[in-house]
C-alpha cells in the first residue's frame, strides 16, 4: 500500500477531478465512439478521468518496450496493443511495484491536454512481470477532442519511491 504521502497526489487528483466533473456536467468519454461531435473539455485545466486501478497478471514481456527504472521496480510501456508491463524487482514482504500512466489528447485548437490517468499494479512478487492491458487512442487518430494527436508518459512506482515521469511517448504503431 502507498505510504499516506504517496497516495496524496492521486487523492487530490479524485478530488479535482470531482469537481471538474460537477462544472461541466461529466467527464469526457472513455472510449472512441461513430459520434463525430466534440465533447466539452473540462472546466479545470489539466483534469481527465482517472482509471480504476488495474492488477497486472503474470506474462513475459516482449522486446522494443519504452522503460523506466529505479530501485525496486521497471515500468514499461508498449504502444501495439497499449500494454503496460511492470517488474517488480524487490526482494521484500510487500510485493508492491505499480506504473502511474497520464494520457494526454491534442484538441481541435491544438493544445494538450489530461485526458486519462490510471495505475497498472503488479503485487506478483520480486522478480516477476506483470501486464495490464488498455486502449488508447492513437496518435494519428481524430480523437475524442476534435483534433490528432495522443500521447504517455508514466512513473515507475515501488516500495523506494516514484521515478520521476518520463519523456513523452506518442502512441502510434
Amino acid at each position: 500500500m502507498l505510504s499516506r504521502t504517496a497516495r496524496t497526489p492521486r487523492l487530490l487528483s479524485a478530488g479535482l477531478l470531482l469537481a471538474a466533473t460537477v462544472l461541466v456536467g461529466g467527464a469526457a468519454p472513455a472510449s472512441a465512439s461513430a459520434d463525430t461531435t466534440v465533447p466539452a473539455r473540462a472546466a479545470v485545466a489539466g483534469i481527465g478521468t482517472m482509471d480504476a486501478p488495474d492488477n497486472a497478471v503474470p506474462g513475459s514481456p516482449p522486446t522494443g518496450l519504452h522503460c523506466t527504472a529505479t530501485q525496486g521496480v521497471q515500468g514499461c510501456f508498449k504502444k501495439y496493443g497499449d500494454q503496460w508491463w511492470v517488474q517488480d524487482t524487490a526482494s521484500d514482504v510487500t510485493a508492491y511495484a505499480a506504473v502511474l500512466w497520464e494520457n494526454h489528447l491534442r484538441d481541435g485548437s491544438g493544445s494538450w491536454g489530461l485526458y486519462r490517468s490510471g495505475e497498472c499494479n503488479n503485487r506478483l512478487g520480486d522478480g516477476r512481470w506483470g501486464v495490464c492491458n488498455k486502449d488508447y487512442w492513437e496518435d494519428s487518430s481524430h480523437n475524442a477532442w476534435g483534433g490528432y494527436g495522443s500521447r504517455l508518459r508514466w512513473r515507475s512506482c515501488g516500495v523506494y519511491g516514484c521515478t520521476s515521469w518520463s519523456n513523452w511517448v506518442y502512441n502510434d504503431l
